[in-house]
């Protein structure tokens, strides 16, 4: 008889194939499992520094900028599959123009999902945006990430 097949963590099963019929073995390929990239925009250098520590021990990769115009102007990485990004209206009401602007030029990069400590969204429809979702601060990790994963399609498991 075969042994039972073990998948090493981050593995996933591919080209499955089994023929009951005739008697043969199960046949299958192992592959690494690429982390889902999370392109991060906060412009609190504390919580961007927690952030990324977090999500990478959630199984992410990070790549992390202080601005929307800076991840605008470096260009996502390839492969980015979702962005975090915190995003904050004038005087707390409303996002001004530029902002909407950027949001929505990252979200046609990759699904967004906004952060924000601010009531502009009761102005601005955040779907309208492009954003997949938004997580409101202060947020607990596990609702983050529940939100990141989700957007992802269940993708990003520590």
């Amino acid at each position: 008889t075969q042994p039972p097949c073990h998948r090493p963590k981050g593995a996933r099963l591919r080209n499955h194939q089994v023929d009951a019929l005739a008697g043969r073995a199960v046949e299958y390929r192992l592959l690494p499992m690429r982390q889902p990239h999370v392109l991060l925009v906060e412009h609190d250098s504390v919580l961007r520094q927690i952030l990324c520590e977090a999500l990478a021990e959630e199984g992410f990769a990070v790549s992390a900028h202080r601005s929307i115009a800076d991840a605008l102007t470096s260009g996502p990485e390839p492969g980015t599959d979702l962005i975090l990004a915190d995003v904050w209206g004038v005087a707390s009401e409303a996002l001004q123009e530029d902002q909407r602007a950027q949001v929505e030029q990252l979200a046609a990069i990759a699904p967004i999902v906004l952060l924000t400590a601010h009531r502009w969204t009761e102005r601005d429809d955040p779907a309208a945006l492009g954003a997949a979702a938004v997580v409101y601060k202060p947020f607990d990790l596990d609702t983050l990430v529940t939100a990141l994963r989700t957007v992802l399609g269940g993708r990003g498991s520590g």
